[in-house]
């Protein structure tokens, strides 16, 4: 599977021949060669080989006495028809989809050629008769897809299966929205929510720790430059020390020191009172920088479900605000501005203190939804907040966004980059995965980006290529718990490799030994390192094998790796659109019984 190419056709008359270029910015240009007429087989084998020096590959279809006049293309296919099926199969040759293990049944006179059998490196696509499957599993499917979306679970969603690295099931349903206005396409993206944790935070860490940058069992106060804490939240005591001093038993210099910046009171020639204020703050002795990477992977650290963001997204909560007739206008409205900023104490959560509705450079840049963003110095108040977190000593499974935020915080200050970048050059990119990643609306239209909830309350508006997690949202979209969109298909990729050992198309991204690590049982926990496992309690398929392992996200998306079975599945849907309090997907369990129906069609293979 490969998605990121272009394509040119053109006609097999002599002049179009002729016109033929080779554009910059390629790496691969491939000739699909369909002719009988001897005087454009011609020109096109001369053009060919004068640009030998570029990566061409040539398809024949079967008229294999043509071969000879392409004897200087570096890869040729030779198919024996030219049938749709053979088209797919020769694409997906190409991309490493299946293996190159055919002969000639003869060889053309003048024709020089060396055999070349190939390996398969990438996701092919089959049928699943393959492997003994009853291709009816796909109508079951549809019945259940069908009947949730009529019941409204979700406006539509995208469903990918792979089985021993071949795609057996790849399809989408419904439309966008309610209104079936746009239907949704196998290369729409979906807000994935909390599967980000996985499929971005924890792969990101597994490949620091290959790399040598982090260690999972350290104290994350390693890799702070600044480990300070500013308990802003906890109030100073303070007490009065009073001291009764002979000043005659002194000298001149100890009394000077003792009576620095201090009151005094003379009692008689001997003796004074030296008193003055003390001020303290009793501080945790444990905090956010006391724990590992590892704990917070597994939610073990102590860390509290969620950020200290209420006052931003509950701001309008106060709306009983007095303040001063010369700020009043038209209509008893009011209207603020930064001059106001002594009186924030009365104005708490008034919109215009933490946010503005146009970007301001260096006062408001980050951007948290359609016209919305967050001022400059609340970005770093959060991180201020957050750090003062209270951390609980006793380590006992909380679930908890806080967590894959600090690692996703960490990473980027061992980096000094994002982690958005990391993710891109260490694995997305050269993978092929041309539509994961955050901040969709950067590479993405708009109409080729699946709605999330319509925010009543806080954004104002329906979310579509903003992560809908409110936590990720104030960090501007790129955040360790939430922030990645993609396809179903794409997001298949990145866990068939994992499913690898760690390679995908020749190439090795993680080591497998690591990849157990990660995805392994831990002691005293049923997860593993990041990841969720095929436990009962999680939205799984029933006969999952218990090493199973994968995540599941808020918005109504999961992937499960299967190793036992070697299966890869995807679900993704946008089930909080219009609202996020349809839990459908879940009273019906839809995804769990997609699931199981790709189970049951393996299980009626091996009667």
């Amino acid at each position: 599977y490969q998605t990121n190419f272009n394509y040119k056709n053109f006609n097999t008359d002599t002049f179009s021949l002729k016109l033929i270029r080779f554009p910059k910015g390629y790496n691969h240009f491939i000739f699909n060669i369909n002719l009988f007429d001897t005087k454009a087989v011609k020109i096109l084998s001369e053009i060919i080989n004068k640009n030998s020096d570029k990566n061409i590959t040539v398809i024949n279809y079967k008229n294999i006495d043509l071969l000879p006049e392409f004897n200087d293309v570096k890869t040729l296919i030779q198919t024996y028809g030219k049938s749709k099926a053979e088209q797919e199969l020769a694409a997906q040759l190409i991309f490493g989809g299946i293996a190159a293990k055919g002969i000639l049944p003869y060889i053309p006179k003048n024709f020089e050629y060396k055999p070349l059998k190939t390996k398969k490196t990438r996701l092919g696509y089959t049928i699943p008769e393959e492997f003994l499957m009853d291709s009816k599993f796909s109508n079951k499917i549809d019945s259940i897809i069908d009947d949730a979306i009529r019941r409204h679970a979700f406006p539509g969603c995208q469903i990918f299966v792979a089985k021993q690295g071949k795609v057996i099931f790849n399809k989408s349903y419904g439309y966008h929205s309610y209104a079936r206005q746009i239907k949704v396409k196998w290369d729409d993206l979906y807000d994935i929510a909390s599967i980000t944790k996985i499929a971005a935070t924890t792969i990101a860490t597994m490949k620091m720790v290959e790399e040598g940058k982090l260690n999972i069992n350290q104290k994350i106060e390693k890799y702070f430059k600044d480990t300070h804490i500013e308990y802003t939240r906890i109030k100073t005591d303070t007490a009065i020390r009073i001291d009764t001093v002979n000043i005659l038993k002194l000298s001149v210099r100890k009394l000077k020191k003792m009576v620095n910046n201090k009151d005094t009171i003379r009692l008689n020639d001997s003796t004074i009172v030296i008193y003055d204020t003390v001020y303290w703050k009793v501080t945790p002795k444990l905090n956010v920088f006391k724990r590992n990477v590892k704990e917070m992977l597994m939610h073990r650290s102590g860390l509290p479900p969620s950020m200290p963001i209420l006052r931003y997204i509950m701001y309008a909560a106060d709306t009983n605000i007095t303040l001063p007739d010369s700020f009043k206008i038209d209509y008893g409205k009011y209207v603020y501005f930064d001059t106001l900023k002594n009186f924030h104490d009365t104005v708490l959560y008034t919109f215009n203190k933490y946010f503005t509705r146009k970007y301001i450079k260096d006062t408001a840049s980050l951007q948290i939804a359609r016209n919305l963003y967050l001022r400059k110095v609340y970005e770093d108040t959060l991180w201020i907040d957050t750090k003062q977190i209270k951390v609980y000593s006793k380590e006992v499974f909380m679930y908890s966004d806080v967590n894959p935020i600090i690692v996703q915080r960490t990473i980027d200050t061992i980096n000094n980059y994002s982690i958005d970048k990391y993710l891109k050059n260490k694995f997305y990119n050269s993978l092929g995965c041309r539509t994961i990643g955050y901040l969709p609306l950067r590479h993405f239209k708009r109409n080729k980006i699946e709605p999330t909830e319509f925010d009543k309350y806080w954004r104002g508006q329906v979310l579509q290529g903003y992560v809908h997690d409110p936590s990720a949202a104030l960090m501007g979209g790129v955040a360790g718990n939430a922030g990645l969109f993609t396809n179903a298909t794409d997001l298949g990729v990145v866990f068939q490799m994992l499913l690898n050992g760690g390679i995908y198309g020749g190439k090795r991204y993680l080591k497998s030994k690591t990849i157990r690590r990660f995805t392994d049982y831990q002691e005293g926990t049923a997860r593993g390192i990041g990841f969720d496992k095929g436990t009962k309690k999680n939205i799984i398929a029933p006969s999952a094998s218990p090493n199973s392992y994968g995540h599941t996200g808020f918005t109504g998306t999961c992937v499960w790796v299967d190793p036992e079975n070697q299966l890869v599945y995807v679900f993704l849907s946008n089930r909080v659109h219009p609202s996020a309090k349809n839990w459908q997907i879940n009273t019906l369990k839809i995804r769990q019984k997609v699931h199981q129906t790709v189970y049951d069609a393996i299980k009626q293979s091996t009667k």
